[in-house]
């Protein structure tokens, strides 16, 4: 790549050395259909049938099916999800969950999305979905939000700006550029997921004493103490925070409820023999 000799604002700061010219800034909606989503109740949900892709389906940029629910719907050709659609969170309990986005690049078979989801559908698609992954749209999705709820309506939604190459084969090369650089990301996340799980595996033996580690004289550490939480460590409560008082350039970072689920992962399971235990091992 290299640094364009212009200072047009319509062509890129770095770009590959064999494309010239200027791009074309063009709304969202010239490009795409968005196609709103399933509204079904949970006396719809069965064990198979009508795939209906939600938020949690949206991990990383990628499609994650570990958490799928089904229905019995029926719907029309236009719904189903098809090859390079983008699937869109415009609406979300969860503020930092808008605009998030994947890439559908498999067959799903029989499968929609649900109703706070949209589905982007064009021509361009593997091009706009790498847009979707930078800071011009995240500016453009925080300025979009709603006033009383995190959504983005679809009106808004068409009217996002964004630059194209004039020529396609550019359009191409930035797309294989990106995506080669997706394809390792996806390869780390997933040696990171199997040393987490390692991890917790390690860490449930460790502190069910299950596995001992021994000292450097090859002696067994002594036996373990049970304490109770409150007798090793404060406890202290938290600060309700109204959604006016939240600014992306405050001072004090806070972590909101929400916030246990999509940053820090949802709650571990906890067996019913150790339900209401308030002692440690320490």
């Amino acid at each position: 790549m290299s640094k364009a000799s212009t200072t047009s604002h319509n062509v890129p700061k770095i770009r590959f050395p064999a494309f010239k010219g200027d791009w074309e800034v063009v709304k969202l909606g010239q490009l795409v259909k968005l196609i709103n989503g399933l509204t079904y109740s949970p006396a719809d949900i069965r064990d198979e049938g009508l795939l209906v892709l939600r938020s949690s389906n949206v991990q990383n940029g990628s499609i994650d099916l570990s958490d799928s629910v089904f229905v019995n719907h029926n719907v029309d050709d236009l719904k189903k999800t098809k090859v390079n659609d983008i699937l869109l969170c415009v609406r979300n309990g969860s503020q930092r969950l808008i605009g998030k986005s994947a890439l559908i690049k498999s067959d799903l078979g029989n499968a929609t999305h649900g109703a706070f989801m949209s589905v982007l559908r064009g021509d361009s698609n593997k091009f706009i979905f790498q847009f979707m992954q930078g800071q011009s749209y995240y500016q453009q999705v925080h300025k979009n939000l709603g006033a009383t709820i995190n959504s983005i309506n679809g009106s808004d939604l068409r009217k996002f700006i964004l630059g194209i190459p004039q020529d396609t084969s550019e359009m191409d090369r930035i797309v294989e550029f990106l995506s080669t650089i997706d394809n390792k990301i996806s390869i780390l996340t997933r040696k990171r997921l199997l040393l987490e799980k390692f991890k917790k595996s390690s860490a449930q033996n460790i502190f069910s004493q299950h596995v001992r580690f021994k000292n450097d004289d090859d002696k067994p550490f002594p036996n373990w103490k049970r304490k109770r939480l409150g007798d090793i460590a404060t406890i202290k409560k938290g600060k309700g925070i109204s959604k006016a008082d939240i600014h992306e350039d405050g001072k004090t970072e806070c972590i909101r409820y929400g916030q246990l689920y999509t940053d820090y992962g949802p709650p571990r399971k906890i067996a019913p023999s150790q339900r209401g235990q308030s002692l440690i091992q320490g």
